[in-house]
């Protein structure tokens, strides 16, 4: 009985310590992002007003030999802390009971950061590390907003009962083929950039996909990567998942998204301020990754954009 009471005790010290921690790591990203503002002030900067603004300015994040980009990791950590947390909570709210949801979510989510650290070196080729400038965005973002924020799902479920919860079996299999099959879009669409990146004349997983088309719609296409040389150098790519849609690595985190909202029924709207913000965020990050590289390849993107001409959904966005 004693050891049970330890366990439930360390469980829930994330959720009863959560207040003092949101504030704790407001204070600590604030002034890292005063730091960083002033360390940019040592080198060429469009303007100083603009370390001031949520994206940043300088797009290296590194001081000396450590990366200061890649620190959401912690972030990603503190979300999973708090779901076991949360799984707690409601077992303690609910005399020991816990909803299925609350389990499935928590598993994908898992599964989900584990993909992050295991394909870790392919994370160094997204736009976020390639790209993206190093500000509030990064800094806050990662280690305050993503961990607490991406947790709603589980924190909504723990202070509801299980009873007013449960889904029925159908119901439930879609949910799962929406998280299932958003997460291996997300993966393989990740790991075709990724190795393209390093080898042109090859896409990972292309010759399976050229293979499922050929035999449930008796399309033959060619198993060389397909792809346009721009002037500045870089290749574009146009096979496989980037083929179909633009961000495809985007769409897949939006299908899986939503088969997290949906585990938690519609009893209320709370859980679904989640995949309202990701699509609002991806749309926005979309449009603004679009500009970026319409001024870089100029002619070389309008070609890959009539080409591939959908942005997330194929025939419908």
């Amino acid at each position: 009985m004693k050891q049970e009471w330890i366990y439930s005790s360390n469980s829930m010290l994330t959720v009863n310590t959560a207040v003092e921690l949101k504030i704790r790591l407001n204070c600590t990203m604030k002034w890292r992002c005063v730091g960083v503002g002033v360390f940019s002030v040592t080198t060429p900067t469009p303007s100083p007003i603009a370390l001031g603004t949520p994206v940043g300015v300088n797009q290296d994040g590194s001081i000396k030999r450590l990366d200061y980009k890649l620190s959401g990791r912690s972030g990603l950590m503190l979300w999973i802390l708090l779901n076991i947390s949360f799984i707690e909570k409601q077992k303690q709210n609910f005399d020991g009971h816990y909803s299925l949801s609350i389990i499935i979510i928590t598993i994908f989510q898992i599964l989900f950061v584990t993909d992050y650290y295991y394909f870790e070196e392919a994370i160094l080729t997204t736009w976020d590390i390639m790209e993206e400038k190093f500000g509030l965005m990064m800094i806050w973002g990662d280690i305050v907003f993503v961990p607490f924020f991406f947790s709603i799902q589980t924190h909504y479920l723990s202070l509801h009962s299980p009873s007013i919860q449960t889904l029925s079996t159908s119901y439930l299999v879609f949910c799962l083929c929406l998280c299932i099959s958003g997460f291996l879009l997300f993966r393989i669409s990740n790991l075709q950039k990724h190795h393209f990146s390093y080898d042109s004349s090859y896409v990972w997983g292309l010759s399976c996909y050229n293979y499922f088309l050929q035999q449930l719609f008796g399309m033959n296409r060619c198993n060389l990567p397909k792809y346009i040389q721009t002037k500045r150098g870089p290749k574009i790519l146009y096979s496989g998942c980037w083929g179909i849609a633009r961000r495809m690595s985007l769409t897949g985190d939006i299908l899986q998204s939503i088969g997290w909202c949906l585990l938690c029924s519609f009893n209320h709207f709370i859980p679904y301020t989640y995949i309202i913000y990701l699509t609002v965020c991806f749309m926005h990050r979309e449009r603004r990754d679009n500009e970026v590289c319409q001024r870089k390849f100029g002619s070389d993107w309008k070609a890959y954009t009539n080409i591939v001409q959908w942005r997330f959904f194929p025939n419908i966005y």
